[in-house]
């Protein structure tokens, strides 16, 4: 994913920091709503019309398949597309989609991952088959999975993965993942030497730090790679020391580090390492302050897009996932 600036970011990268990538498997398990205990297993309701017609799209070449969809997705003409990425990054997610198929009218909506697949929940209990195709953080999207309202999608495109990010698919083909980003500490060299930087997730806890990190609301991700991380206990102990270090609660992860690298304060917690690396490769590495903490464990956060097993454009969600 050319957005993630990997090159950089590996760059800095030493051989001893430790990279905690959570395979799906995880993730998912870990968040059992228990609406329908099996279902993230084993999803063994009935095939929808959606999943029929995709079932049948399985059985053609790749060139063929891929004929078949955009001939329906010209017959659509439209989809109902919730767009869970921010900022340009989501508007040129959009656009090259946009720009491979214009004869297709995309009505979007930009939500946060776990806005969005409350939403697509909200919407199929009411029997309102509306949004068609949504992408995000895996660990958001538990509670669609569990009550199976996701179509099961076979595509060549996850033939694309790299052997090493295979673990994060799914054997029911219930989403399709399309890249990941690495979630971790980091701070502001201009207002923290690199002495006196956090070095793990449990400093976080040091009085020496209190009202100088922010972090966002608590969503799954980031309760599931702790519990992986510490264990049940421990975790439930650094988030009680962490909270009465008075941290700077803010939902918005784009907002967070912008105000950081402003000088707001000093120490991000849990937030993406593309963004600070996009600043660094804008002003070069000896004007920005951006400094990532090496020395802590990351968590992987995969994303995927999944189709509504109800769909009601169901080539062009296909076209869509598949881009």
């Amino acid at each position: 994913n050319d957005a993630l600036h990997l090159k950089p970011f590996l760059e800095e990268v030493n051989m001893t920091t430790k990279l905690s990538l959570l395979l799906a498997a995880i993730l998912v398990v870990g968040l059992t709503t228990g609406a329908r205990a099996g279902y993230l297993e084993n999803p063994d309701y009935p095939l929808s019309a959606v999943e029929k017609l995709y079932a049948e799209l399985a059985k053609l070449s790749p060139a063929d398949r891929q004929k078949a969809l955009i001939a329906g997705a010209k017959k659509e003409a439209k989809v109902e597309f919730i767009q869970t990425l921010g900022g340009s990054l989501g508007r040129n997610n959009t656009k090259v989609f946009k720009k491979a198929y214009p004869f297709i009218k995309v009505s979007e909506t930009n939500q946060g991952t776990n806005y969005a697949m409350e939403r697509i929940v909200a919407e199929e209990r009411a029997g309102k088959h509306i949004t068609d195709v949504l992408g995000g953080d895996l660990t958001e999207a538990a509670q669609p999975i569990e009550l199976g309202y996701l179509a099961r999608y076979p595509t060549p495109a996850t033939d694309a993965v790299l052997p090493q990010y295979r673990g994060f698919l799914d054997k029911h083909n219930r989403w399709i993942v399309y890249s990941w980003l690495e979630k971790g500490m980091s701070y502001n060299r201009d207002l923290i030497s690199e002495a006196d930087a956090p070095k793990q997730w449990e400093d976080l806890c040091n009085p020496k730090y209190k009202g100088m990190f922010s972090v966002e609301p608590s969503r799954n991700r980031i309760l599931i790679f702790l519990e992986k991380l510490m264990g049940r206990k421990k975790m439930e102990e650094f988030i009680k020391c962490m909270s009465e270090n008075k941290p700077i609660i803010m939902r918005g992860a784009t907002v967070r580090i912008n105000l950081m690298l402003a000088g707001d304060h000093a120490i991000q917690g849990e937030n993406s390492f593309y963004q600070g690396m996009t600043h660094v490769k804008k002003k070069g590495r000896d004007k920005s302050p951006f400094m990532m903490v090496l020395s802590a464990p990351l968590a992987g956060q995969p994303s995927c897009c999944v189709i509504n097993r109800n769909a009601n454009n169901p080539h062009t969600a296909g076209l869509l996932c598949d881009n």
